[in-house]
């Protein structure tokens, strides 16, 4: 058996990827396969980081200039590329990982890209929970509505 490389936990990177999408995930996924010696595999993963990453910059793009399309597009990529990037790429990953070392790995930390990942996230929804904000008032405006946030309050 031939000694185990550090490697990032093959099935924490998963999780991690249904969280913060393959653009994430892809990339701890890569380095694993480096350190595994398999450049085919880390290639592909490198192919999965690539297009997540131009899936989210449509995100961005089209949230922040508000193309709905754009936005739309991007989001429905997304949602497929997590599903076939975690049954395709990374459940291979896995079952390598398990068949050759079981547990027994040096495992390298994932704190510090975690917390990175979790602010972008947590600003990213706040950005989208204040557009939405805009948005309903949009909609309430249109029908002549007022926002219940814009109502004088009554004392």
């Amino acid at each position: 058996m031939t000694p185990a490389p550090r490697l990032y936990s093959p099935r924490i990177v998963g999780r991690l990827g249904l969280l913060f999408t393959p653009a994430f995930s892809a990339y701890f996924s890569k380095r694993n396969w480096e350190d595994l010696g398999d450049e085919g595999h880390a290639r592909s993963q490198g192919r999965y980081f690539t297009w997540g990453l131009v899936l989210l910059a449509g995100l961005v793009i089209g949230f922040a200039a508000r193309i709905d399309w754009l936005e739309n597009v991007s989001m429905l990529g997304s949602l497929i590329q997590v599903v076939v990037w975690y049954f395709k790429a990374q459940r291979l990953q896995i079952d390598t990982v398990k068949g050759r070392y079981a547990e027994a790995y040096a495992r390298r930390p994932l704190k510090i890209p975690i917390l990175f990942a979790s602010v972008l996230l947590a600003a990213f929804l706040w950005w989208q929970v204040d557009r939405a904000f805009e948005r309903s008032e949009e909609i309430l405006r249109r029908f002549g509505l007022e926002s219940p946030a814009a109502a004088p309050s009554e004392e």
